[in-house]
């Protein structure tokens, strides 16, 4: 396998996401915030391992939704760390299980 390809295979999710300049978080089936962009850790003052439910209510409102699978994908306005940002949510799936939710707040 040529070494591009290689380095591509082995590259970090992490970078992935910060590298989008984009207020990303992914949560677990629990509402547990297990990654987050750089840009999100810094716009929202919160970092990996908040629970949406305890300390994001209003959010975890619509994060669940996803995560019971009421909803296939949620887009709505939603008042976070001083700011109004639009959430999209959308479920993380494996094997067509859902693992948690995906969100982008622009």
């Amino acid at each position: 396998m040529a070494p591009m390809k290689t380095a591509l295979l082995t590259l970090n999710i992490q970078s992935v996401v910060d590298a989008t300049d984009r207020n990303i978080l992914v949560t677990d089936v629990s509402g547990q915030v297990i990654l987050m962009s750089f840009r999100a850790q810094q716009s929202l003052g919160i970092a990996p391992g908040v629970r949406l439910e305890r300390d994001y209510p209003g959010f975890w409102e619509h994060v669940e939704k996803i995560l019971v699978g009421t909803l296939s994908s949620s887009e709505v306005p939603l008042q976070l760390g001083g700011c109004e940002y639009l959430v999209a949510v959308n479920p993380l799936l494996e094997n067509k299980t859902i693992i948690g939710a995906v969100c982008v707040l622009v």
